[in-house]
Parts: structure tokens; C-alpha cells; sequence
């Protein structure tokens, strides 16, 4: 588990690609382990919060789940990894308006939880986000 907060946070628009939202948030990423995992703010955060999980790179990014409000007006989301895989995760706020402290966790139902440096917080290189503004442009 990670604690964080989106309350000094910016928005990230990601578009309609995972969730869309334009609420601040904060990027985490974690390498599959070639099992099912989950990640969620079920046990606590003070706001309405939102999850997407993304993964490839600026050329081929693309949405492998997002969710809104499975546990209460908290989130959680469900895929099955790749081994070494990276996935971006992103937790923001349901509405613009949403912001708030969220604890992050991490489990794989191959080995039970992560540890917190396992679940890195990440912050989006300008690069990253140039290219995904152009694809959100292209795909408009």
C-alpha cells in the first residue's frame, strides 16, 4: 500500500482513452508479474475516486481497464499481467472537482501483495505527455 493525495495536484486530461476525467491525479507504475492483479483506494480515501491503467508507449498506448465507483465512490481494477511488463496507473478523481488522500494497494493472486517501491510513484516526463496530447489529437 501507498499513500498519496491529488490535492496539489494538476489534471490529466487523458481523453476518452482510459476514463475520462479532468480531475488532478497521480501516476504510479508497477511491472507485471505475469498473474492477475488488482489495484485499488477500497480501504481509504476521502474523495470520489477514479482509476486507469494503461500500458505501451507513446505510439501504441493504449487502456487495459478503468473504474469508477466499484467499492463505494472508491475504485478498483482487475487485469491479468505480463512478466515485466510496465503499467502506468493513474488515480484521479471522479469529476473535476474531486481531490483528495487515497491509500493505493497493490495485490497479484500469484504472491499476494507488492511492496511500496514496488508501486513507484511516477512522474509524467514532458515528452510522455507531448506524445500523448498528439495522439489525442490524431485520434479526434
Amino acid at each position: 500500500v501507498v499513500s498519496g493525495s491529488t490535492s496539489d495536484a494538476t489534471a490529466d486530461d487523458i481523453g476518452s482513452i482510459c476514463g475520462q476525467t479532468t480531475a488532478p491525479g497521480r501516476w504510479y507504475k508497477l511491472t507485471g508479474d505475469g498473474n492477475e492483479l488488482m489495484v485499488d483506494t477500497c480501504n481509504d480515501a476521502n474523495y470520489d475516486t477514479k482509476i486507469s491503467v494503461l500500458e505501451g508507449s507513446c505510439s501504441s498506448l493504449s487502456c487495459v481497464g478503468f473504474d469508477d465507483d466499484s467499492c463505494g465512490t472508491q475504485s478498483s481494477v482487475t487485469w491479468t499481467s505480463i512478466s515485466g511488463r510496465q503499467y502506468l496507473i493513474l488515480v484521479h478523481g471522479s469529476d473535476g472537482n474531486d481531490a483528495g488522500e487515497f491509500d493505493l494497494a497493490a495485490t497479484s493472486n500469484g504472491g499476494g501483495g507488492f511492496c511500496p517501491s514496488d508501486l513507484a510513484f511516477f512522474i509524467t516526463p514532458v515528452r510522455w505527455l507531448v506524445c500523448l496530447a498528439l495522439r489525442l489529437i490524431l485520434n479526434t
